[in-house]
């Protein structure tokens, strides 16, 4: 009997769980893509996104220019938003960033290793410019 009440317990804790989790930012409202703004560091983006009543589906088809128009106008967390954005959504499909060989795949450096590696490879007044 113990066990049966522990399963029955166990079953609806979690069904109550995968209840209140949205499964995809996609297919919610605009709170739901205001929390996942919180849960990503882009919070400040969440009243802008309600005030043009970005919701779910409206997030899934937004560009890079018209994040810019939103106010996300450094290149680097456009970029940032998109590969969270892309995590966040389960049919979402990256294209492959691996560098051909003999190249150097940069895309996992931070903004600072970036502007190194720019500096040691000679271009160091683009590095000042990546940074600013």
């Amino acid at each position: 009997m113990r066990t049966t009440v522990i399963s029955a317990l166990v079953t609806f804790t979690a069904a109550a769980a995968a209840q209140d989790a949205p499964t995809d930012v996609g297919q919610g409202n605009v709170e739901d893509v205001a929390t996942w703004l919180d849960e990503t560091g882009f919070s400040d983006l969440k009243k802008t996104f309600a005030k043009h009543v970005i919701d779910g589906p409206a997030l899934r088809e937004i560009t890079e220019e018209e994040l810019k128009e939103l106010g996300v106008k450094k290149v680097g967390p456009r970029k940032l938003f998109g590969r969270l954005l892309c995590e966040a959504l389960p049919d979402c499909e990256r294209p492959d960033l691996s560098a051909p060989e003999g190249m150097i795949n940069v895309t996992g450096f931070s903004v600072a290793e970036v502007g190194e590696w720019l500096t040691d490879e000679g271009f160091g007044d683009a590095a000042k410019l990546f940074a600013a």
